[in-house]
């Protein structure tokens, strides 16, 4: 199927600043287009029972478009009734009953809802860990059926809970999110050249002054770039027909096998909880050891030890290079698009074209991060550089 690249005149690549969201049909119009939908595509819209008139826009975008639709509705209560309430031995039906979902479906729109995380917060994490291995299989099906998909999100949908771990307010939040969006493809492809250029090299090392020290291969890796455009050249290049929005992120699978050394996490949150100072050792490719200095580690441990597939892989660096996306002083936005913000990936890669299938994906922010490539500076503590010729 031949998609062309659509040029937007929607209000939302305006100049103006915007501290609450556009009109719904507005934005659908905006995700329909960027997903490329067209004629006889079956659509799943997934979202919050909350942004039911932007899930109905979409479904009338897709209609337009000449495909048809079907919801997959949420709230923070079936959530949490889903993790309290569905038994162990409903996961294979329930797995099974999603891979006819997947074999039909050809595009995905999806709505993320910015729910509390603490809603499965009491819940055994191998509980957790057994319904994510059993959807495994799902997983892995969703990437290999080609399937076309777009998020409203990308890890900085507005809600009061993630404001106050940014440590800004929720209409500091509302404004740099939709401002994000806010972006022309062709304006984040020019942002992003120099880094995209800069990551065609051989060895590549991420490290901080929080200890983080790692480095690995990248050589003949092909470097991926999400303009929060879903188009048929994406294939060509090796990558998923997924975008998100905001876009803005520069990424790549390094070689497997070949990343060694320590990734530092000064906080990240499981569950509600606080883990400070997460260290990752990794040897051959893979987290060798995990220890941290505060916060429910052990939790965190048996989740990942009782995911399935290749979860201990370190595959997946990313850097943020959306223009509109800055820091305010004193903050810590931590989300993949933001400019000069630097993670590092483990568990699956095959979302990114990488080799590792796993029921586990961590994101491991690196605070104030320097990258090199062949000792060339990308990132210099969190500020982009063009790499000199």
């Amino acid at each position: 199927m031949n998609r062309n690249r659509l040029t937007f005149a929607l209000c939302l690549w305006g100049a103006v600043a915007l501290a609450s969201p556009p009109a719904p049909e507005a934005v659908a119009k905006r995700l329909v287009q960027s997903a490329g939908i067209a004629q006889g595509d079956l659509v799943r819209i997934s979202g919050s029972t909350k942004d039911l008139p932007l899930l109905g826009a979409i479904a009338l975008e897709v209609t337009k478009a000449g495909g048809a639709s079907f919801f997959a509705l949420s709230s923070d209560e079936l959530v949490r009734r889903t993790c309290h309430e569905v038994p162990a031995e409903r996961d294979a039906g329930n797995a099974a009953a999603t891979l006819k979902l997947i074999a039909a479906m050809t595009a995905d729109i999806s709505v993320s809802s910015g729910s509390n995380p603490g809603l499965c917060s009491d819940v055994d994490p191998a509980r957790l860990a057994a319904r994510g291995k059993a959807f495994q299989e799902a997983n892995e099906a969703y990437t290999k059926h080609g399937i076309k998909a777009i998020n409203l999100g990308n890890g900085m949908e507005p809600a009061d809970w993630r404001a106050k771990r940014f440590g800004i307010t929720p209409a500091q939040l509302s404004s740099l999110y939709w401002n994000g969006i806010n972006v022309e493809p062709a304006k984040l492809k020019e942002a992003a050249a120099p880094i995209v250029r800069g990551l065609a090299g051989k060895r590549l090392t991420v490290s901080a002054v929080n200890g983080t020290s790692v480095s690995m291969s990248i050589e003949s890796r092909p470097v991926l770039f999400s303009d929060g455009l879903v188009t048929s050249e994406m294939a060509k290049k090796g990558q998923t027909l997924v975008a998100w929005l905001p876009a803005g992120d520069v990424y790549l699978v390094a070689v497997p096998g070949s990343a060694e050394g320590k990734v530092v996490v000064d906080r990240f949150w499981y569950h509600e909880k606080p883990i400070d100072g997460l260290t990752l050792t990794v040897k051959g490719g893979k987290i060798v050891e995990m220890q941290a200095k505060s916060g429910p580690l052990e939790e965190f441990k048996r989740d990942y030890e009782g995911s399935g597939g290749a979860k201990d892989a370190v595959g997946v660096v990313n850097i943020g290079t959306n223009p509109n996306l800055r820091s305010p002083a004193g903050s810590k936005v931590n989300a993949t698009p933001v400019w000069g913000t630097v993670s590092i990936m483990t568990g699956d890669t095959s979302w990114a074209g990488g080799p590792d299938v796993s029921s586990w994906n961590f994101i491991g922010f690196v605070p104030a991060a320097t990258v090199t490539v062949d000792g060339k500076v990308l990132v210099d503590k969190g500020e982009l550089r063009a790499p000199a010729a």
